[in-house]
């Protein structure tokens, strides 16, 4: 089924971005290698974001953002479920934005 799946989320993702991926086959995209993979650089960046957070009162969410994407197959979308899933995470400065934004002096803070 790893293909079929993996031909479809590409489908989507060219359609959603009008953009196709480049190394992205669907060979590579659902094969267990390439999940293995992003399992450990998804726990390497998780571990580096909130080592960050435990560290620091307060941080911008664009260096959360850049820490975590310093590992390949690492996506914003992942960076923002690791602070929805945390209910000791306080999102601040968001004004109107229901999430935090690159660019937007938004900050993170997670109480101890």
């Amino acid at each position: 089924m790893e293909p079929p799946r993996a031909e479809a989320k590409l489908r989507h993702a060219k359609q959603r971005t009008s953009q196709s991926e480049l190394f992205a086959g669907p060979d590579t995209y659902g094969s267990k290698f390439y999940l293995s993979l992003r399992d450990r650089y998804l726990e390497r960046s998780k571990v580096k974001v909130f080592e960050l957070l435990r560290r620091q009162e307060s941080v911008s969410y664009d260096t959360l953002w850049e820490t975590a994407l310093a590992n390949p197959l690492v996506f914003e979308s992942d960076l923002k479920s690791w602070l929805r899933a945390d209910r000791n995470i306080t999102l601040q400065n968001l004004g109107t934005d229901k999430a935090p934004k690159v660019g937007e002096n938004h900050f993170v803070s997670r109480t101890r």
